[in-house]
């Protein structure tokens, strides 16, 4: 009896775990493509070298707006759900108006600092002048993006998913989308470009207050208690805030320095193919707000079965839906490029490659972060996040004025790698877990075998025939990846158990995933 009641808790808790990724999923995905199609058109709006000063401009605000935080989103939510769980609204109040309190000032001046050195950072840092007005412009978003993030948290903080989805997900880039549309219907110069990113930067603002009076109940706006919260705030969770900083950092410091050392061309080209990296690890992303507090709750009575079994789930998932979309892009990466961004951007069809590795490693291994967090070890995640950004410095300063487009995507892809290793190890050693099995291995080799199908279709295709290709070969490889997936029965009942229950509770069937398991 005892053994069933486990399992059926054991299912409960994946089938949390599935809606609640589904849910953060859908925003990030989503997110991801209208992030993407924006740069495609603003690459052929505005032309390669343009685009890539336009995007570096807005790498830097992004960067001093985490730096403004100082990873106080990350604190304040936790800060909210412990204090809400324990019905004290009014120190949940207390909370976010300390934490506005504080960066507001910070925010201010900053962005006055930052105005003011605009020459400094762009004939001098860069050596490129022509950054500037950019600069000058996006430099009054960082009020706006901070707000996006600060108001994002405390959606997370009270779970309430679709809003916190919304605001740090989708509604910068419809915004932005929105507002360039409207400007090139116009007729608006290329300079509406940077004011159309502006615009919808502070819409996004507006939308996450409007979201926040709507949706948090008045109580925690009233009688708030603020004794001690400041001491509290900044305190307990120190290494996590850092950490936070430290890994919004992600992706960043190689356009940074490539800004520094390479001509616009090659910026515009590494600007353009970043994204498309990023999707890789979307699926981690999407379970990580999930997961965090599941093995919160495994480490609170610690049950190293449930913590093994749990680990093992996890990663199964994860690295079964993220090998597909990283074995496809690796594949048919220059038939993307040529098809969305051109013949220009082809040079970028190496770094592009180099990238996807980086971010697979990241997405595929990123659970051992989680568990490190969940189990209390923030001094740990601390210090591999920032061995992360020191390799990565190091390394851009190494090997972009020697290898270029290449040395900036080797940079990102080994310090990705370095952190992953660390976070490994420190599990292996504390809870003697284990990043690879049988299972996952399987996997990989399965995805290995459709991807070099793939890539004989895609060698067989004339070179001109770029879309039918894609299509040809994406289906060949998703056909069998699922056969192979269906032979080799790496699921179990638990994922069985699993499915049923998701299909019930959002009443349709997922047929593509039985596909895979039954």
């Amino acid at each position: 009896m005892n053994q069933m009641s486990n399992q059926n808790s054991y299912t409960s808790t994946i089938v949390t775990m599935a809606r609640g990724a589904g849910i953060v999923f859908f925003g990030i995905f989503i997110s991801r493509v209208l992030g993407y199609i924006l740069r495609v058109v603003l690459k052929h709006f505005l032309g390669l070298e343009m685009f890539g000063l336009l995007w570096s401009s807005f790498n830097v605000i992004e960067m001093v707006t985490f730096f403004c935080l100082l990873g106080i989103p990350a604190a304040l939510s936790r800060y909210i759900a412990f204090y809400k769980a324990r019905n004290n609204p009014r120190r949940v109040g207390g909370f976010m108006f300390m934490s506005f309190l504080y960066l507001l000032p910070i925010i201010g001046i900053v962005t006055v600092v930052l105005g003011w050195q605009t020459d400094y950072i762009a004939t001098t840092l860069f050596g490129k002048p022509d950054i500037k007005p950019f600069l000058k412009i996006l430099n009054f978003g960082i009020l706006p993006l901070a707000l996006m993030y600060f108001f994002g948290s405390i959606f997370r903080g009270f779970k309430l998913m679709p809003q916190m989805v919304f605001t740090q997900q989708l509604s910068r880039n419809i915004f932005m989308f929105t507002c360039l549309g409207v400007f090139m219907l116009l007729g608006i110069g290329r300079e509406s470009a940077v004011w159309a990113m502006l615009l919808g930067l502070v819409l996004t603002a507006l939308a996450a207050i409007l979201l926040f009076f709507r949706h948090v109940e008045k109580k925690y706006f009233r009688n708030i208690d603020l004794a001690g919260v400041f001491g509290e705030l900044f305190s307990y969770s120190w290494p996590l805030v850092f950490t936070t900083l430290f890994w919004n950092m992600s992706g960043r410091i190689d356009v940074f320095f490539l800004t520094i050392y390479e001509n616009e061309s090659n910026v515009g080209v590494y600007n353009a193919i970043l994204p498309l990296a990023q999707f890789v690890p979307v699926i981690m992303q999407s379970f990580t707000s999930i997961l965090m507090p599941i093995f919160a709750g495994i480490f609170a009575d610690y049950e190293e079965n449930a913590l093994y079994t749990m680990q093992r789930a996890a990663s199964k998932w994860i690295i079964a839906l993220t090998v597909p979309l990283f074995l496809l892009l690796v594949v048919f990466s220059d038939h993307i490029l040529l098809t969305l961004l051109g013949r220009d951007t082809l040079i970028g069809t190496m770094p592009l490659r180099i990238a996807l590795a980086g971010y697979f490693i990241n997405g595929a291994f990123g659970v051992f972060s989680i568990i490190l967090s969940a189990a209390g070890k923030t001094k740990l995640t601390l210090l591999d996040t920032s061995v992360y950004i020191a390799a990565n410095i190091l390394l851009a300063i190494l090997l972009i004025p020697r290898y270029g487009l290449v040395g900036a995507a080797m940079a990102g892809a080994l310090s990705m790698l370095i952190m992953n290793m660390l976070a490994i190890w420190q599990n292996y050693r504390l809870y003697h877990l284990k990043p690879v099995t049988g299972q996952i291995m399987r996997l990989v080799v399965i995805g290995s075998i459709a991807a070099g199908v793939s890539l004989l279709i895609k060698i067989a295709i004339p070179s001109h025939l770029e879309l039918v290709s894609i299509v040809a070969g994406g289906c060949i490889f998703i056909s069998l990846y699922v056969l192979g997936l269906k032979k080799i029965r790496i699921f179990d009942e638990h994922d069985i158990a699993i499915i049923a229950a998701v299909e019930k509770r959002i009443g349709r069937k997922l047929t593509l995933l039985r596909r895979m398991i039954d």
